[in-house]
């Protein structure tokens, strides 16, 4: 099974503990993309919320796209990983 997440800056808090709910699960994700929008985050400076997720190996890796932002987000995704099942993270998954 593989994921795709999308999160936006308001929300980076919390994206740490919702991806460890995932290692919890008995069918665990193969892979895990989360989906960073270019308006609202630096291509070249990842934040440390998203790195330590990164480092602890809790996402497989982070891509970049452009009108990654509400409501624009999930339906962006689509056209690249359209196959694959996609998990939005929200304040209240937790």
């Amino acid at each position: 099974m593989h994921v795709n997440l999308t999160t936006h800056s308001k929300r980076l808090q919390s994206i740490y503990k919702a991806l460890k709910l995932f290692q919890n699960q008995i069918l665990k994700p193969k892979k895990i993309i989360l989906w960073l929008s270019k308006e609202e985050f630096d291509e070249n400076k990842i934040p440390i919320e998203i790195q330590k997720s990164l480092n602890d190996k809790l996402l497989t890796e982070v891509k970049f796209i452009e009108k990654n932002i509400y409501p624009h987000k999930r339906y962006e995704c689509f056209k690249y990983y359209n196959d694959l099942f996609n998990v939005f993270i929200d304040d209240d998954m937790i």
